[in-house]
């Protein structure tokens, strides 16, 4: 009978470390996957910010050379430690 029972948490041991080692990999695929997605947002935002700036500062709003504002940068981003 304890064998019967060792055998039986032996084997929920293995499952449980099994689900463990899944999740984790898991976890490191939406980091990734993330990573890629704020960088291209980021991008984007960069993107659209010139242009607006562009448009704001364009001859059909008045500005002059002088009067231009420059494009204020974004946040780098956090490296992971």
């Amino acid at each position: 009978m304890i064998a019967v029972i060792g055998a039986i948490g032996v084997i929920l041991a293995a499952l449980v470390e099994k689900g463990r080692r899944e999740n984790k990999r898991d976890h490191g695929a939406v980091i990734d996957r993330l990573d890629l997605i704020s960088s291209e947002i980021r991008h984007d935002i960069r993107q659209v910010r010139g242009d607006l700036t562009s448009h704001i500062n364009g001859p059909q709003h008045g500005a002059t050379p002088a009067t231009q504002a420059k494009p204020a940068k974004l946040p780098r981003k956090r490296q992971a430690g």
